[in-house]
């Protein structure tokens, strides 16, 4: 009678670590799913206006930015124009 309770835990153990398994594959089957979605919505997506370049951080200068010397008399380091400094 032990060794049938140890077998029927055994059992149940098994059947748990397979039950999670399966779990974990069919979540892997959806990421896959939603990986397939996105790499076709990015082929079909229209290229970006910069010709893909990478974003900088917000408040720093993009290469292609002019640099602070070269601005318009109007034009503060945003492109907006502006009279120089900021006004209350």
């Amino acid at each position: 009678e032990q060794a049938q309770r140890k077998v029927a835990g055994d059992l149940d153990a098994v059947q748990t670590e397979l039950a999670a398994a399966q779990r974990r594959a069919e979540r892997a089957e959806a990421e896959a799913v939603l990986v397939r979605q996105l790499l076709a919505a990015l082929r079909l997506a229209p290229p970006e206006r910069d010709g893909g370049a990478r974003r900088c951080k917000a408040g720093s200068r993009a290469p292609s930015d002019k640099p602070v010397e070269q601005l318009d008399d109007n034009q503060g380091g945003d492109g907006l124009p502006h009279s120089g400094r900021w006004q209350r």
